[in-house]
């Protein structure tokens, strides 16, 4: 699976991961709950532009990570996810089974399938690019709830 991330430039995120650390023995409450409700809108995104049942089979995993630096997980459980979103040029052949291994190889397909993007993990469009100013939104008011909650302790 791939993974892909929306860049948002916040000013003064050094400074509030110091803040955070030097300041504050609890996390990032503020932060957390901002990524988990960019995860769903995400997630929900990315269940819109899927085709066929992989719209379905879409799901916010987890928030992950400490303080001012967390991160997001979907996870789309399809076996034609990855195929579909970055394409696919080597198949399977010649697979048997030798004593407790598969023995076989690979072979190379010219175009092989055309890469039909819907996440938009390499081109920064399709779902990702759709919410990315939401997100933007979500993330920026979070920070500064986190700096005013600091401050105030």
């Amino acid at each position: 699976a791939g993974q892909s991330s929306i860049a948002i430039e916040v000013k003064g995120i050094a400074g509030l991961r110091r803040a955070i650390t030097a300041l504050s023995a609890s996390p990032a409450d503020y932060v957390r709950f901002a990524m988990e409700r960019a995860g769903h809108l995400v997630a929900g995104a990315v269940s819109m532009r899927a085709p066929g049942s992989m719209g379905s089979r879409t799901r916010f995993v987890r928030v992950s990570g400490k303080g001012a630096s967390v991160r997001a997980t979907i996870a789309v459980k399809h076996p034609g996810a990855k195929s579909m979103e970055f394409g696919r040029k080597y198949y399977a052949v010649g697979y048997t089974r030798v004593g407790r291994r598969n023995v076989g190889g690979r072979k190379t397909v010219h175009p092989g399938q055309r890469a039909r993007p819907f996440i938009g993990i390499k081109t920064g469009a399709q779902a990702l690019g759709a919410t990315k100013e939401p997100v933007a939104r979500i993330i920026g008011d979070a920070m500064e709830r986190e700096w005013t909650r600091l401050a105030g302790d």
